[in-house]
């Protein structure tokens, strides 16, 4: 998978969450179908690009969310070289089509996209909640 591709999927699984409603019926059909084929080596990740253009809500959202990732990685790029193995680019792409591929299996995708978010705010809540905790033990408020 190119890392366009990734990209893609990325601003998707993004833009999916900030719409009010879920997905038409026959959106939700076309998605359902691409998830069902998702694995690492997919070349029809492009595809989405088609879905989103076919819904005006989503494809706004979904193109600020790609403007977006492609500026922060051309930021990001420069220098790449240089940078270490385990932390070069790609590490997580297992990840984002696992959580891509479960999001637009679901029967409504919108509803699995704003549920795949949450785990990270409840982790990063936990974080800040001992790091209060840890504060007051040591006196530093």
């Amino acid at each position: 998978m190119k890392s366009t591709d990734i990209l893609i999927l990325q601003a998707f699984l993004n833009a999916l969450p900030q719409l009010d409603k879920p997905l038409p019926d026959e959106i939700q059909k076309q998605l359902n179908e691409f998830g069902e084929t998702l694995t690492v080596n997919s070349t029809n990740v492009g595809t989405l690009d088609t879905i989103a253009k076919t819904y005006q809500p989503l494809n706004t959202f979904y193109q600020t969310e790609l403007t977006s990732l492609v500026t922060i990685g051309a930021e990001k790029s420069k220098g790449i070289e240089n940078l270490p193995p385990e932390e070069k680019p790609n590490q997580k792409i297992p990840e984002t089509i696992n959580t891509a591929r479960d999001v637009f299996n679901d029967k409504d995708s919108v509803a699995a996209a704003k549920k795949s978010k949450q785990p990270r705010n409840i982790f990063k809540r936990l974080g800040n909640i001992f790091k209060r905790l840890g504060n007051l033990f040591t006196g530093n408020q």
